[in-house]
């Protein structure tokens, strides 16, 4: 867990005042977590790396790093898009998929349920906002780079072939589109079942 900016919607839309997600934010950050994967294969491919610890972004603004011999126009360009990348999960408000985004959206889909921040969440919940999250991030900047990009949730622990690869003319999926399949599972509904 870590600091937030201390303003997050609760479910009247109303800014709180909790100012850490410890306790609750596991499921959130490890959503984030995924999305960040998810969106590094994306956008740098499987076969990418972090640069060397002497080489990360956090070095090359320092005094006496060097930059002009070690790094390839490559290396330049995918260190650019890894940094825009990790910008759209900094914990502010209006971040694609900062923590106060994921928890407008969570508000809102369980506000039947009167989840507010702080509130726990299953995986089922994560995966519909992984799906919503990168829905509303094609709407904004990331349209383009997310055009492409499907989420298939698999109810039940079901996949079904002819809706992660719709046959239908009318479906608005390419042949090279690229789906990512998300299966929720909770392996305890109070306490962790040993037999996993």
């Amino acid at each position: 867990g870590g600091d937030l900016q201390p303003s997050i919607l609760n479910n009247d839309y109303e800014l709180t005042t909790i100012d850490t997600d410890v306790g609750w934010g596991c499921i959130i950050r490890c959503t984030q977590m995924l999305i960040a994967q998810m969106l590094t294969f994306k956008l740098l491919g499987r076969d990418w790396r972090k640069l060397k610890n002497h080489q990360s972004p956090e070095n090359f603004d320092k005094p006496g790093f060097s930059n002009s011999c070690e790094m390839t126009s490559t290396d330049k360009r995918n260190r650019a898009i890894y940094s825009n990348i990790l910008s759209w999960f900094l914990d502010f408000p209006g971040n694609a998929f900062g923590i106060h985004t994921l928890c407008e959206l969570i508000t809102e889909e369980l506000k039947s349920d009167g989840w507010e921040p702080g509130c726990w969440l299953g995986p089922a919940t994560a995966a519909n906002i992984i799906s919503t999250s990168v829905i509303v991030a094609k709407c904004g900047l990331l349209a383009f780079q997310l055009s492409d990009l499907h989420i298939y949730i698999a109810r039940d622990s079901l996949i079904d072939p002819e809706e992660v690869y719709p046959s239908e003319p009318e479906s608005k999926r390419r042949d090279d589109d690229q789906v990512v399949i998300l299966i929720p599972l909770r392996l305890g509904t109070s306490e962790f079942n040993k037999e996993y």
